[in-house]
């Protein structure tokens, strides 16, 4: 019965079926103790405007586009990397791409600022 869907609606669908004494206490703790609920909810606060960027590629953000029609390898999803200050898009493979188009002629850059997406705030 779990979806990970959070206390409230976790609750409202297993009092649909089911009661036992101190139900509502039971769920609110099955619920905090979820290791896969806890890595993935929301944080409770907003996140910290991102400052301008002094100059191009010394801050990029970088993010997962998936559902794409398969290649001849079946990847189905790409890593793009922009330049956070000219918005300037490149994309390839992931880590050839980083080494092959931004390293190599920008050097490491000062920030890299993720969509946060949970292939890197889960493996982490």
């Amino acid at each position: 019965m779990s979806g990970h869907l959070g206390r409230e609606k976790t609750y409202q669908m297993v009092s649909q079926t089911f009661w036992w004494h101190r139900m509502y206490k039971w769920v609110a703790h099955y619920v905090k103790t979820c290791e896969t609920c806890q890595r993935v909810k929301p944080s409770g606060h907003a996140s910290a405007p991102l400052h301008v960027p002094p100059d191009c590629w010394k801050s990029m953000s970088l993010e997962f586009v998936f559902g794409l029609p398969a290649d001849d390898k079946r990847n189905t999803g790409i890593l793009v990397f922009v330049c956070r200050l000219s918005k300037m898009v490149t994309g390839k493979q992931a880590a050839q791409l980083f080494l092959d188009s931004v390293f190599h002629y920008h050097g490491l850059p000062e920030t890299i600022v993720s969509d946060r997406d949970l292939r890197f705030t889960g493996a982490f």
